[in-house]
This record gives structure tokens, C-alpha cells and sequence, in this order.
């Protein structure tokens, strides 16, 4: 029987699913810091988005246990679509924040590494829309509609 390290595997291909600007935004923070991704030891989720911050850790995490991998991203409108790309195994993993309540037992979660309290939440709309610029309580919302994320 023949055993060796994964430290002797070729790189390992890994697809990512990410949604927006988020490879993007990767490979200017890696520009930015004339760093790679294994090289980077301050990561501020504030200024570098959370997902950013995410893809870092993802990648230290994986190089720590063994598994030399380059990132293939994939691109995702949204997501949802992200959570379906991996549910049929055409990616592997997302950096996206997923809220407990959209998580399904057929894809796995980590364990949380950012608090929630980081994320800034509430309402957005129109600079026109004088009553949502006059609302100062949850009863000033009543009468108002919204749109929002179905997973939210």
C-alpha cells in the first residue's frame, strides 16, 4: 500500500461560486497588498468586504489542511442561483452570507466566523420617497411596501 501527503497533489482546481463584484474585488486586494492569498495576515472585513475576507480565509484554511487549490469563479446573478450552481455540483463552494433560515440540509454550512452584528441592515429607498425619509419608528412603517429577498 502506497500512501503520500496531499502536500505532493498538483494544484486542485476548486469552482466558486461568487455573485457581483467578488473575484473581482479578490484579485485587487491581493494586487493591493502585492501578496498571495497565503500570504495576507490582516484581513479588515470592513474595508475589504466580507466576502473578500471570506475567500482569504477559505483558501489559508485549505492550504493549512493540505490542499494546495486555485480558485475557478464562477459567476452567479444572485445567491440563491449560487446555493442551486452547488446543490448540482457545479461548484463546490460559496463566500456568500447565507441566513440561517435559507440554509437546506443539502448543503453544508461552516460554523459562523463573522457576527452578524457586522452587517449594516435597514431600509433603502428613493431620495424621492418623502414618507420612508420621514419614518423614526415601526409604526411610521405602516401603509409603506416593500420589495425584498425572498431568503431574507
Amino acid at each position: 500500500m502506497v500512501s503520500c501527503s496531499a502536500h505532493y497533489f498538483a494544484t486542485i482546481n476548486v469552482p466558486v461560486v461568487v455573485t457581483g463584484k467578488q473575484a473581482e474585488n479578490y484579485q485587487i486586494e491581493l494586487e493591493k497588498q502585492g501578496k498571495s492569498a497565503l500570504e495576507i495576515d490582516r484581513i479588515f472585513p470592513e474595508e475589504n468586504g466580507l466576502q473578500v475576507a471570506s475567500l482569504i480565509v477559505l483558501k489559508k484554511s485549505l492550504h493549512a489542511g493540505g490542499l494546495p487549490v486555485e480558485f475557478t469563479f464562477i459567476q452567479s446573478p444572485n445567491p440563491s442561483r449560487g446555493r442551486l450552481l452547488i446543490r448540482n455540483g457545479q461548484a463546490i463552494i460559496s463566500p456568500a452570507l447565507i441566513a440561517k433560515v435559507a440554509a437546506t440540509d443539502d448543503i453544508p454550512l461552516s460554523s459562523v466566523i463573522v457576527n452578524s452584528k457586522v452587517i449594516l441592515k435597514g431600509l433603502y429607498g428613493l431620495p424621492s420617497n418623502e414618507r420612508l425619509s420621514q419614518v423614526k419608528s415601526i409604526d411610521d412603517l405602516a401603509g409603506l411596501t416593500a420589495v425584498v429577498n425572498s431568503a431574507w
